[in-house]
């Protein structure tokens, strides 16, 4: 009988890894493959080479929450985008080249039944403000700041 237990708990685990859901089937998509990088790059065709930074995170307009999705900063700009589970593909919601970047700073959208978020600001050049609430904020801000002191010159 232990061995009958034994062997169906043994079964339990081993299915259980098989019933946990890839990439695909997550609101991530590929952002943790090494696939990412060409797929994303293809997706915004906007003759960027590299990935600089990439984020899961929530995008805001008017301190509004407008959607969750992936923030990335590539060699030509600043874009954020959902993955479609069904079409397996990227939708790219925000997209701002780095010649149409005004400013970036820091804000914080104040909550009262949550915790506040500090977000990453970009700018446009109509002073149209989108904030990103990114754990790597600091990272992000220094990657803008370095690309757009290159970028203006």
């Amino acid at each position: 009988m232990k061995k009958l237990y034994f062997s169906i708990f043994v079964l339990i685990v081993l299915l259980s890894g098989c019933s946990t859901l890839g990439p695909m089937q997550t609101q991530q998509g590929l952002l943790s493959t090494k696939q990412f990088q060409p797929i994303f790059i293809n997706t915004v065709k906007d003759g960027s080479s590299k990935i600089l930074f990439k984020e899961f995170t929530t995008m805001y307009q008017n301190n509004d929450l407008e959607a969750w999705g992936v923030f990335t900063i590539t060699d030509q700009g600043v874009y954020f985008a959902t993955w479609d589970v069904r079409g397996y593909e990227y939708h790219v919601l925000f997209q701002l080249s780095k010649s149409a970047i005004s400013k970036i700073g820091e804000r914080t959208v104040k909550r009262d039944l949550w915790v506040d978020s500090k977000l990453l600001t970009i700018s446009d050049k109509n002073g149209i403000e989108t904030g990103f609430a990114l754990n790597g904020n600091r990272a992000a801000l220094s990657i803008l700041n370095k690309l757009i002191s290159k970028w203006k010159i």
